[in-house]
């Protein structure tokens, strides 16, 4: 009972599903649910769409799964990175200051890739593995306070960058001065 639909307005590989649409009764939910099931999206298992929706076709509703897929993929990835304990749910239910804090901190990464040559399309893990997560001597002193970098294979891309010799301020530490340099 598969039957093969075309979604529009996607650039993706797997354009062509198969669907099963079903309209659904629940013993404790009044009236009935629709219950999509999707095959050839590109996973070795069918996804299952449970929704309300009962007028939306199947291919702008599997449109826009997809879209929320990525958002949550997003979130979900952010979550990983940044937590030792991340959310048992790949879907995050409820936004709190910690999951807040979490997306800033992402953000900041995804302003930085664009300025390293070759890592414009990198997720945070790969950023900090590279370039953040390194050795440095700090030298802290009266009025500049200079993070000192250790020799690695990407310096040459932080050179390039902008980011390295290029003195700048933080607004909360208004009487000193940054540096990041490499040794």
């Amino acid at each position: 009972a598969w039957r093969k639909i075309e979604l529009r307005n996607v650039a993706r590989k797997f354009r062509t599903p198969k669907v099963i649409d079903k309209k659904v009764n629940l013993n404790d939910y009044r009236g009935n649910i629709r219950q999509v099931m999707v095959k050839d999206l590109g996973h070795d298992l069918p996804t299952i769409i449970i929704t309300n929706d009962k007028k939306t076709s199947c291919s702008e509703l599997i449109s826009r799964y997809a879209l929320r897929m990525l958002i949550e993929n997003s979130i979900s990835e952010g979550i990983d990175f940044f937590h030792n304990v991340a959310l048992s749910s790949s879907v995050a239910i409820r936004i709190d200051f910690d999951v807040l804090l979490t997306l800033v901190g992402q953000a900041a990464y995804h302003i930085l890739g664009p300025k390293l040559r070759g890592y414009e399309q990198s997720n945070a893990n790969v950023i900090f593995r590279k370039f953040i997560g390194t050795p440095a001597k700090i030298i802290i002193g009266k009025k500049d306070i200079e993070v000192r970098l250790n020799k690695r294979a990407n310096n040459p891309i932080l050179l390039e960058s902008g980011l390295i010799n290029t003195p700048f301020k933080l607004p909360w530490v208004s009487k000193m001065n940054f540096v990041i340099t490499l040794k």
